[in-house]
């Protein structure tokens, strides 16, 4: 009798429970990109873990219960009561549980008649959270410590492959000295061959990947060690060392990049300069580049083209015989046994392979003369860029830069007051995409998901109290979770990324647990014809103990997490001390200030009722 008592007394609160629970997972199912990718998996998981478990606990556990609580009192039936049973068997424990319990009632019942003053100090209190949060800073994703990291080493272009080795080998040698290292693979050069022995990478290149023996054999991180090598190494002349972590990145662009469009390649270029020289004194900002310098050698031919006009050629016309003369032009394709291959026709080696060929190559005019390319053009050997990026018909050229030791958004705001000062031309602007990019349209996504699992949820309890009002008390238990969240992030120096927004829209479902048990019971004993008062202060010393359980059991099952033991694990670590934080704080305020609110927002329904009475 017991059991099925017991369960149908719980058994709206623990659904009303489950399914809030539940209901902040949908926005995040439906959440394109990475925090879909991310969390879908982990939502699904424990939503049918969550109903699986309310049927259980609605079914099972109140069986074995009624089994194994039986056997227990009736061999102790003769010698004490059911109340002092459960009292003895938890011993020092259960003592100490009576004194909180009997302080909590003491203090609800003051609460309560300080309504006012407790309301006022609640808001105060979480006014000053909120004043604390540009103090915690933001980022993307979290830094994983992989435990790898690459030396990227660029010299001149034109610098022979032994110019290379050699310094490649230096750095090597240097970074070989380091007691973390556990082995190293080293690349010089790139490429081959090329019109006039030109190549698209060149000798000029080298690159060292370094492993780290594990996270638990070592007392620095990767970025440690990256930041003493750094300094080790120096600077080289003519030479560019570059770093790069490899970590679980998340992000399609670089820690810190700037975006420049405009028309004149000349002058992006001139900008993309003057927006390196700013960053470079921004603290955090390392290994800084443009778009722009990588660049290859190529020729250059710049036609005359009033000498080009007496002979009857064009542009056009020139262009192609020079691309087809160098590059050559696919004149049939041969096939065997289903590979096809394609026939190209272009000059033999030796009449292409240095720059006077090029300018005695033979242009075949409408008249039938051969002039030669020297007499319309000018052909020299130059640089330009491997590339050229256009967005929106403009040109874009991108200066970007790695960051250690900082957080974005702090680096973001640094870097942001740089450029402030300068003074772009006409038609020019900048942006900072990458990362910041990312990191802005990812919470811009999970504001909308916080927002629609707020609603969610608040239907849910409507639906369960069959009220408009009474969900509102309940829904107050969510900004004061905040409060939490702020001074957990702070302590633990964790900062707002997309692992701690989840754990935020988490805590939507999970925080009004405890209060949908307390108001649930409230409601019920009101029901029986209990004063509201004394409703209020018996439901919470009965509720107290079931909230207290569940506010503990879920922290402690999270403790593993947010300590971010082992390789990888820092990438869940701030989604954990978000859920730590925001449920301690809000079960503590909750026991309080739920109820006053909860009173509050009674005299108002009960207000709008006699108005409605009288009316009738």
């Amino acid at each position: 009798e017991s059991a099925r008592l017991g369960a149908s007394e719980v058994g709206t609160a623990i659904s009303a429970s489950t399914f809030t629970t539940v209901a902040v997972f949908l926005p995040i199912l439906y959440i394109q990109g990475m925090v879909k990718e991310l969390f879908g998996s982990m939502g699904l998981t424990i939503t049918f873990s969550l109903l699986t478990s309310l049927l259980v606990a609605l079914t099972l556990v109140p069986m074995l219960s009624s089994k194994i609580l039986h056997l227990k009192v009736k061999n102790n039936s003769s010698s004490t009561s059911k109340e002092n049973l459960i009292q003895d068997s938890l011993g020092q424990g259960g003592r100490i549980f009576n004194f909180v319990r009997d302080e909590y009632s003491r203090l609800i019942g003051w609460s309560l008649r300080h309504r006012g003053i407790v309301s006022i100090l609640a808001v105060v209190i979480f006014v000053g959270s909120i004043m604390l949060i540009p103090f915690v800073g933001s980022e993307f994703i979290p830094s994983s410590d992989q435990g790898q990291f690459n030396i990227n080493i660029t010299l001149p272009t034109g610098t022979n492959l032994d110019t290379t080795r050699e310094v490649v080998s230096e750095v090597e040698k240097i970074a070989s000295k380091m007691p973390e290292i556990k082995s190293m693979l080293t690349t010089a050069g790139e490429g081959s061959g090329g019109i006039m022995g030109f190549s698209a990478g060149g000798g000029n290149s080298g690159t060292i990947m370094v492993n780290l023996v594990e996270q638990n054999k070592r007392d620095r991180s990767t970025t440690q060690v990256i930041n003493e090598l750094r300094q080790k190494i120096g600077t080289y002349p003519d030479a560019q060392i570059k770093f790069s972590e490899q970590s679980m990145s998340f992000s399609s662009g670089s820690d810190l990049e700037v975006k420049i469009s405009g028309d004149s390649l000349d002058e992006l270029e001139n900008i993309a300069h003057r927006i390196s020289i700013s960053l470079a004194g921004v603290e955090g900002v390392y290994d800084l580049g443009s778009s722009v310098e990588d660049v290859r050698p190529e020729l250059h031919v710049n036609i005359d083209h009033e000498k080009a006009n007496i002979y009857g050629l064009n542009t056009a016309q020139i262009a192609s015989t020079v691309n087809s003369a160098l590059l050559g032009t696919v004149a049939s394709i041969y096939q065997e046994k289903g590979d096809q291959i394609d026939i190209r026709v272009r000059l033999e080696e030796e009449d292409r392979n240095s720059i006077e060929e090029v300018k005695n190559l033979l242009i075949s005019s409408s008249a039938g003369l051969q002039i030669p390319l020297k007499e319309i053009a000018e052909v020299t050997v130059g640089f330009g860029p491997k590339r050229i990026d256009r967005e929106n018909q403009q040109r874009i050229v991108s200066v970007t830069g790695n960051i250690s030791g900082r957080l974005l958004s702090r680096v973001i705001q640094d870097a942001q007051q740089q450029l402030d000062k300068l003074v772009l031309p006409e038609g020019y602007r900048y942006e900072f995409v990458g990362a910041q990019q990312q990191m802005q349209e990812s919470f811009a996504s999970l504001a909308l998901a916080l927002i629609i699992a707020v609603l969610l949820v608040y239907m849910i309890m409507a639906a369960q109290f069959e009220s408009l009002i009474t969900p509102l008390a309940v829904m107050f238990s969510v900004p004061f979770s905040l409060i939490g969240v702020v001074l957990a992030l702070i302590l633990t120096g964790k900062s707002l990324s997309v692992m701690a927004y989840i754990g935020i829209i988490m805590l939507v479902g999970i925080v009004v647990n405890n209060s949908i048990v307390l108001i649930d019971y409230i409601n019920k004993l009101r029901q029986k014809g209990m004063e509201r008062k004394e409703a209020i202060i018996l439901g919470g010393k009965t509720r107290l103990r079931p909230i207290l359980m569940t506010m503990l059991t879920t922290v402690l099952a999270l403790v593993p997490m947010a300590l971010g033991i082992g390789e990888g694990a820092e990438l869940r670590a701030p989604m954990a001390v978000t859920i730590i934080g925001g449920l301690t704080s809000s079960t503590f305020l909750s026991l309080i200030i739920v109820p006053i609110f909860y009173t509050f927002l009674d005299d108002i329904s009960q207000k709008v009722t006699g108005r409605r009475k009288a009316k009738n």
